[in-house]
Order: structure tokens, then sequence, then C-alpha cells
């Protein structure tokens, strides 16, 4: 009887993937630009645990899921659904990824031989015994608004921020498509960020697209607002860069945009270029901006 850990030729989960000290060096560069803001080799959070995983699982499965995540899914790929169901997001593809670079990260991966440590004794008693006070607080939710799918696959939307604007407007941001202002209940573009900014990119990873927008505080009077989102590197020279030998992976850009008519439903936009930053990864960059209110 072969084990769960053996090929059909009887051999040991991994025993083709090779660790020279250069492949491992350059595949622990592309981990950490491209994978480490999601996974790491201690602890499952957001995504799985990646300790042992070349010694549990077949390495072409695994070049597969590096190099085309979105084509196992839809294959029906019964284990990569069931990644999909566990942490509810999808391994963003990396198809610019040369036919070298899964090898050279599964040559990283395979140093991390350990197998997750399994968590023994009691980790579910409550550890504070005081009660919280109950106060009597009470809300009740309910459904205000929908915001048009972005995305085919869970989560098919991205809101990362509702703001109210100059008193009458409710703006909320899609980080996959940009801005968007609910009239009566309803989305409506404001403007149509994906058009406007045609080098933007929203994958892959947590934080790329359309991360954030300002509105001026006289917005009425001069029609000036401000959106940040990210473009492929390379694309222009960066403001701010590195000095080192760490790689940009992409950059984020701040815009200012000045409405033609600031009052009228629909207007024209003039767009100005006001910062341009790299960043070595797809997560953690230009989140959030805002004007001080008592400045």
């Amino acid at each position: 009887m072969r084990s769960a850990y053996s090929s059909r030729e009887d051999k040991k989960l991994g025993e083709d993937i090779s660790t020279p000290s250069d492949r491992v060096v350059n595949g622990g560069a592309l981990f950490e630009q491209n994978c480490s803001s999601c996974h790491n080799f201690s602890e499952s959070a957001i995504s799985p645990n990646l300790s042992g995983l070349t010694c549990q699982l077949e390495t072409d499965w695994i070049r597969k899921l590096i190099k085309n995540p979105l084509g196992l899914i839809a294959a029906n790929d019964e284990r990569a659904l069931k990644l999909l169901a566990s942490y509810k997001t999808e391994i963003p593809a990396f198809s610019s990824f040369s036919n070298l670079n899964p090898a050279t990260i599964l040559s990283y991966l395979h140093i991390f031989k350990s197998l997750p440590i399994e968590i023994l004794g009691d980790t579910i008693s409550n550890r504070i015994p005081e009660k919280i006070q109950n106060v009597g607080i009470r809300g009740e939710l309910n459904l205000f608004a929908q915001l048009p799918a972005s995305y085919t696959m869970p989560a098919s939307d991205k809101m990362t921020k509702i703001e109210p604007i100059a008193g009458t407007k409710r703006m909320i941001n899609d980080q996959r498509i940009g801005t968007y202002e609910l009239i009566d209940q309803k989305a409506q573009h404001y403007p149509d960020l994906k058009q406007l900014r045609s080098d933007m990119v929203s994958k892959p990873g947590w934080d790329t697209g359309p991360a954030s927008f300002a509105f001026y505080p006289e917005l009425e009077k001069n029609g000036l607002f401000y959106t940040a989102h990210t473009e492929v590197r390379a694309i222009q020279p960066s403001y701010l860069g590195y000095t080192d030998s760490l790689k940009a992976f992409m950059q984020w850009v701040l815009t200012e945009s000045r409405m033609d008519d600031p009052n009228a439903k629909t207007f024209k936009v003039t767009n100005r270029e006001v910062l341009r930053i790299a960043n070595s990864s797809q997560a953690l960059g230009m989140q959030e901006f805002a004007f001080n209110p008592n400045s």
C-alpha cells in the first residue's frame, strides 16, 4: 500500500525539487516580493502555513497553483476549491512569471521541510473569567445599498471606504473599480477611474487598485478631489524609490483631479499627478489619506 505522500513511482514528495544555493536565493527574493505579504512558515492566518508544503503535496500541483491558480479553480480542482472555501479569496495569478520562476520558488519552499507543529492541550478555555458588562445597547442592521459586482469570484466587491462629502454626497470606494456616489441608494461612478487611470492595475494582491479618495473641503467651489491607485512598476520614474537591491514590485500614484463643474451631475475632469512612490510588494502601500479638518 502506497503512502499518502508517495507518487506513482514510489518516490517521496519533493524529491524532484533541487535546492542549489543560487536558486534558493532567487526563489526567496521572489517569495518576499510576491508572496510574503500573505504567506509565512509559522502559522495559518489569512492564508495557509507553507511549512512542509513540498513534502505533503505533489510538486506539479504546487507549480500549477503558483503559475495559474484561477485555472485550477476553473477546472474545479478539489484541493483548490477547498482552499478558496477556507480562506475566502483566491491566490493572485502571476502571469508575468517565466517558466523558471515557479521552479525557483519551489526550491525556496523546499528548505522549509518541517511539518506544522500540532498544537496540543486546552486552547479553547476562557482565560479571562471576568464577564463583559452588558450595557443594553442594541442595534439593527438593514440593507442600505449594494455595489455592482466588480469580480466574478468571492469577494465580489472590495469596499474599503465610506465617507460623506460636502454634507450631501455619500461616497464609497471599491478597490477594484474606484469611487461611487450613492444616489437614491444606487451606486454611480464618480467618476469611472478605470477610464481616467488607463495604467491602473487592481491585482495581484490584497492592496492594489484604487486604494482611497479624499475630497477638498471646499469641493463645491474648486472641484478638487484626490485618488491613490497602483500601476505596474517602471512605467514612469518614481519620485521616491529604493537605493539598495530591493526591487519595486509596483508604484503607488497620488493624483489631483479637478471637475469643471462640481455641482453638475456630469462633468469633465483634468488630472495632475502629485506623487509616485515605488513599493516592494502588492500590499501595505498608499492606503489612506485625508485633509486635516483643523488646519
